[in-house]
């Protein structure tokens, strides 16, 4: 049988993580269009990525490979995305 507290200890431990994906998708939602592909290119494997960082430039590097962001803006889309990606790890 699951008592209360523990139920309680569940929801107040989860809330962090749940506040910290609201913020970035809150921070996503306010990205350029190339920015907010990457993200939601990234998002699904950043937190089983070993290299967070490496896993952002090789999905980027598919998304400019395959015509769907610019090589022009891809540097920036991909750190302001990042940027948003970073609140996860708050």
């Amino acid at each position: 049988m699951i008592r209360p507290a523990a139920i309680a200890a569940l929801v107040v431990t989860a809330t962090p993580a749940l506040a910290d994906r609201v913020a970035a998708d809150r921070c996503a939602g306010r990205l350029a269009p190339e920015a907010k592909l990457i993200y939601a290119s990234v998002l699904p494997g950043i937190f089983t990525a070993p290299d967070p960082r490496e896993h952002v430039i090789s999905h980027t590097r598919s998304l400019v490979m395959a015509g769907k962001i610019s090589i022009g803006a891809a540097t920036t889309s991909a750190e302001n995305a990042g940027a948003c990606l970073r609140l996860l790890a708050k």
